[in-house]
């Protein structure tokens, strides 16, 4: 497990989502009681060593999940999984300090509906603490609430012991994105419009697909897909605090329905007039609606998805760039390019290469 995000509010259940994009080749079983001596625990099982990333207790209502962390790893005789971790945690077990110094660098969380712990052990000493109310990101350096401030989190307890400040490691603006909803960690009442003027519901099903891959960059295309639904959860929540958005029901409906019949013609490059006539609306509200509920025209709206697919075809692929340009219903390749250029900033093959711009 790489990631780990845990919502608690007072009153209501303690949420745990596990993020792992982290060895994806190692083979795994759906979720699944597959431990005798834990009847009641729910996880994925690791095939290579028996254990487990996350396990949950559906009776006791508990959770345990554990993460890499950065330290000194466990000498190479006598290191053991930290498979078991997640199951001791679910199933109510002390962690056994004893065998600490043969397990790798880990943080492990336990919640349940009273509150969550996190017990981090970086290979020389272990730490303890209580989770206070709020939102937690914990990532493999640790709670991203004191990377994003710089210190513990407000009514966090300090560590039992010193922890020097993170050299600058180029995951700055990581932390700034996730500084905003640790400034202001709030559970949302959402309308159905609301949801559907953002990408939420085609990036979770991206995101799905993705997880179910085992091919080239797929940590890199979870990572951008989940960075993607994030900023689509920071509009919904700019929303909440303005009092909801400040377009009608009706035109988000529309631009949801525009936005499902763009995933399936994208390919076609068919004009505006097509897409209103098979959505029974005149050409002059169909943009009116994506302005006024996404910013941009009907036409940026295709050109952005032709671009999406673009990138990840020339990431993950092995076709050539004549092939992909083909593959996205151009005619032409060298119109392709050109088409790609002027909206990247980058040829196709440059983008392909990983120049990135200055």
């Amino acid at each position: 497990m790489c990631t780990a995000v845990l919502s608690i509010e007072p009153g209501l259940p303690v949420l745990l989502a596990g993020v792992r994009d982290e060895l994806t080749d190692r083979a795994w079983e759906p979720p699944g009681r597959h431990w005798p001596q834990y009847p009641g625990l729910i996880g994925g099982r690791d095939l290579q060593a028996g254990g487990t990333w996350l396990a949950v207790s559906d009776q006791d209502r508990r959770v345990g999940c554990v993460l890499n962390a950065i330290g000194a790893m466990a000498p190479a005789a006598t290191r053991r999984s930290r498979g078991s971790l997640p199951l001791t945690a679910a199933a109510g077990g002390p962690l056994d300090q004893d065998a600490l110094a043969d397990l790798d660098p880990f943080h492990l969380l336990t919640a349940e509906p009273a509150g969550a712990i996190i017990q981090s052990w970086d290979g020389r000493a272990l730490t303890e603490r209580t989770l206070p109310p709020g939102l937690h990101f914990v990532v493999n350096s640790g709670l991203a609430s004191e990377l994003a401030g710089g210190g513990p989190s407000a009514g966090l307890p300090a560590p039992q012991r010193a922890e020097p400040a993170p050299a600058p490691n180029g995951r700055e603006h990581e932390l700034a994105r996730i500084a905003h909803f640790l400034e202001r960690p709030a559970v949302l009442a959402l309308d159905r419009a609301s949801v559907n003027a953002t990408d939420l519901e085609v990036l979770g099903d991206m995101l799905l697909r993705e997880f179910g891959r085992s091919a080239p960059g797929r940590q890199v295309a979870l990572r951008g897909l989940v960075a993607a639904m994030l900023a689509n959860v920071m509009r919904l929540t700019r929303l909440s605090e303005t009092g909801g958005p400040n377009f009608a029901a009706p035109e988000c409906e529309l631009v949801a329905r525009f936005r499902r019949l763009v995933e399936r013609r994208y390919r076609e490059h068919a004009g505006l007039a097509a897409y209103a006539a098979e959505l029974g609306v005149s050409q002059a509200r169909l943009r009116r609606a994506c302005l006024g509920v996404a910013g941009q025209s009907p036409a940026e709206l295709v050109h952005l998805r032709l671009l999406v697919e673009a990138e990840r075809q020339l990431r993950y692929s092995s076709m050539s760039i004549a092939q992909i340009a083909y593959h996205l219903g151009f005619h032409d390749p060298a119109y392709f390019s050109r088409f790609f250029t002027t909206r990247m900033r980058l040829s196709p093959r440059e983008f392909r290469s990983g120049r990135v711009l200055p």
